[in-house]
């Protein structure tokens, strides 16, 4: 496999994440950015958040998402409330 071809490859781990953000999005309730967050981090475990926003970024450019969905995901990033998930509300705070 080129290294380009395994560039554009997720990892076994990344292509869960991906796919659990996913289903979530899919809900007729979907989560805030802390919900997705704690959701995510109950099913795979605390770790998971290093993946959560590559994930969400991918899934901007998924055929599986409609563009309300994905216009969703893109506010969450956009405006800043995945990466205060991701830090949690203590650590943003002190970076700030």
């Amino acid at each position: 496999m080129n290294p380009s071809a395994q560039a554009k490859q997720l990892s076994l781990f990344e292509a869960g994440v991906v796919s659990l953000i996913e289903k979530l999005l899919m809900n007729p309730q979907q989560p805030s950015a802390a919900e997705l967050i704690e959701i995510c981090t109950q099913k795979s475990g605390a770790w998971v958040k290093e993946e959560i926003k590559g994930a969400a970024l991918q899934l901007l450019d998924s055929k599986n998402l409609s563009e309300f969905q994905k216009l969703y995901l893109r506010h969450m990033i956009e405006d800043g409330s995945l990466d205060r998930a991701i830090a949690g509300e203590n650590d943003y705070r002190d970076r700030r």
